[in-house]
């Protein structure tokens, strides 16, 4: 049985018997033709450049769909805040940068075996596929699964990118709110992990006052702590949580805005909605590993007692139909959202309470609106996401 390396050998001899073997400046011409098509925004051009197919092939794909975005966004922003605005809309390195701002004569190609190394502004190295030299991208994940979680954090971040262009371009549009808007949102992408130091749940009261002091910290971890969930479920209960903090964001926001008096008339008192689950405020009913909790303002769930603690069971509260767990999460999404973008219009200039009131109703029943139009269209498209409890997320 030949080895990879005598494969690999016969192939070069063979294409230097027929003549037909790279030309000597090929891995610089290679380089040139990535260097002007990032150049002229050419994303096929920038994919054919390196070796890769399949998902790795996407992955190269959504890191060229950011940096487009990364680089529309820095030009509204600067355009119309200045040139220092731009410091403050960033999440991560913008893709392929270092090869973009070069210049071929800036790199140095070394042979090495049967690839060639080149060094400069970029390292990296280059293999001969078909005949032609292409760039190595030895950083991409090798699995589908992690190539598609690799996708989804490279959109969202994307998509913030995209949001944030467009917030620039109105008139209304502070560089004090768009930096809000910013840091709300990012946030979102990259929640801090907090280290919970919540006290043991060995009583079902401890579970919802743990759940309480969590949401009121802004403690994604110890709220996530307090479930017995797998991986599926606790993305949606995420998603819960997200839609849970905005609302403590919007409630900040007014209260700031126009003080206690007219945070009294807007109706929302952030601290009031979790002290329904204070211990003076819920009924329980503990039956040996099982118990069930009812708010006096809400619906019964249910508790398990796991090695000695307490966790909140969260399998009637998260859908396991895959349509409905997409609609459930794009619901919960907008609902964040909707208060986010609420919470920036309490700081402009005439906004009264009652205004704002009247701006947060009409943006909920437009909401209804389209989602119940997405709803059923993603109950009737989603793929089978949702298999024995496991779902791939980043």
């Amino acid at each position: 049985m030949k080895t990879r390396y005598h494969i690999m050998l016969l192939a070069t001899l063979a294409m230097l018997v027929a003549g037909c073997g790279p030309e000597p400046d090929a891995p610089e011409r290679a380089m040139t033709d990535l260097i002007d098509a990032l150049t002229r925004g050419d994303r096929g051009a920038v994919i054919a450049s390196y070796a890769v197919t399949g998902k790795q092939a996407e992955v190269v794909g959504a890191m060229f769909d950011l940096r487009q975005a990364a680089r529309k966004m820095d030009a509204k922003v600067t355009g119309t805040f200045g040139r220092t605005a731009g410091r403050h809309f960033k999440v991560i390195e913008i893709p392929f940068e270092a090869i973009a701002s070069s210049t071929v004569g800036e790199y140095t190609f070394t042979p090495s075996g049967y690839i060639i190394t080149f060094t400069g502004p970029a390292n990296g190295s280059m293999t001969m596929v078909d005949s032609l030299w292409k760039l190595d991208y030895t950083q991409l994940p090798t699995s589908d699964a992690r190539c598609d979680a690799v996708i989804r954090k490279l959109s969202a971040i994307t998509e913030l990118y995209e949001g944030i262009t467009i917030e620039a371009g109105k008139r209304s549009t502070s560089l004090t709110r768009l930096k809000s808007m910013f840091e709300s949102r990012k946030a979102t992408l990259f929640p801090k992990r907090i280290r919970s130091q919540l006290p043991r749940a060995t009583t079902p009261e401890q579970t919802l006052e743990n759940m309480r002091a969590a949401l009121l910290a802004g403690d994604r971890e110890g709220f996530l702590s307090v479930y017995d969930a797998n991986e599926a479920q606790r993305r949606f209960l995420s998603e819960v949580y997200n839609s849970v903090q905005a609302t403590r964001t919007l409630d900040k926001a007014v209260l700031e805005a126009f003080g206690p008096e007219g945070a009294a008339t807007f109706g929302l008192d952030f601290e009031e909605m979790m002290s329904g689950m204070r211990a003076d405020r819920v009924v329980y009913n503990e039956d040996g590993m099982r118990a069930a909790v009812t708010p006096k303002a809400g619906t019964v769930s249910m508790l398990n007692k796991i090695d000695g603690v307490w966790l909140m069971d969260p399998s009637a509260g998260v859908p396991t139909d895959p349509g409905e767990f997409k609609a459930g999460i794009s619901q919960l999404q907008t609902q964040r959202r909707i208060f986010e973008e609420v919470a920036a219009e309490a700081a402009k200039p005439g906004m009264t309470p009652e205004k704002l009131q009247e701006i947060l109703g009409k943006r909920i029943m437009q909401a209804v609106a389209v989602e119940d139009l997405r709803m059923q269209q993603m109950m009737d498209d989603a793929p089978n996401e949702i298999d024995e409890g496991i779902t791939i997320v980043p």
